[in-house]
């Protein structure tokens, strides 16, 4: 069911600040393009594609990180080292000193 979304409340809330598309956006937008999609068609296509994404997330969640290959591994601890930098780059001195608190005593502060 699609509560009052329209596609350009979607397609706002799948681009990042910079303003940049989502693949999955890009990917709706060829479809529609490509099939002539109805407005509605592409609401929907873009709540299959979410859905897929949030699927996948759960798959990956669940995934032990010692299963992957090295160079996913590698991968991911690179963006993990990226989001913690970005995270310490919004917080203020004192907000910064908790966080590097507390993953230092849980090897992650979130």
């Amino acid at each position: 069911m699609l509560l009052g979304v329209t596609i350009p409340d979607v397609a706002a809330a799948v681009r990042g600040p910079s303003g940049v598309a989502d693949p999955d956006e890009l990917y709706v937008r060829d479809m529609a393009r490509d099939f002539g999609l109805s407005d509605r068609q592409q609401q929907e296509l873009l709540v299959v594609m979410q859905r897929y994404r949030d699927e996948e997330l759960q798959v990956f969640r669940h995934t032990n990180f010692d299963e992957l290959p090295e160079s996913l591994r590698t991968e991911l601890t690179a963006a993990r080292r990226r989001r913690g930098d970005r995270v310490r780059a919004v917080l203020d001195d004192e907000q910064r000193k908790l966080f590097e608190d507390k993953s230092r005593t849980n090897g992650s502060a979130r």
